[in-house]
């Protein structure tokens, strides 16, 4: 299952420590979450939400410490905005459209488009700066 916490901490750039940290009370307490409600808006909302914080925070702090816009205006067009596209429409059907009638049709569509984000979203390799 794809968790869009973790994905949005690796692209923070935040230290090694803090991000095996927030890895492991992010896998803890989605599973909670799912455990306790597997369908609900709630248990991805505020995962996402964190996530999305914790990305715009580190940015946040490399703009002012670097005094350099980060990231760059081609990777915020080019990946971060469609990635964040797919991802909210992937999440818009699994929670809103899923029903028992449509499950696999629209589970797997589901299961396509957070791989599709993960694909936008994701770091690029250091020597592929963008």
């Amino acid at each position: 299952m794809f968790h869009p916490n973790p994905l949005f901490q690796a692209m923070g750039g935040m230290p090694d420590q803090a991000k095996s940290l927030l890895h492991m009370v992010g896998a803890v307490g989605v599973a909670l979450g799912i455990e306790y409600d597997r369908s609900g808006v709630f248990t991805f909302l505020v995962p996402g939400v964190v996530g999305v914080l914790l990305l715009l925070a580190s940015w946040i702090s490399k703009c002012s410490s670097d005094r350099d816009c980060y990231p760059g205006f081609k990777y915020a067009c080019c990946f971060f905005l469609p990635g964040v596209a797919v991802l909210c429409g992937g999440l818009f059907c699994f929670l809103f459209l899923e029903r028992e009638s449509n499950y696999q049709f629209v589970h797997s569509a589901w299961q396509i488009s957070m791989a599709v984000a993960i694909l936008f979203l994701l770091p690029q390799s250091p020597g592929d700066q963008v």
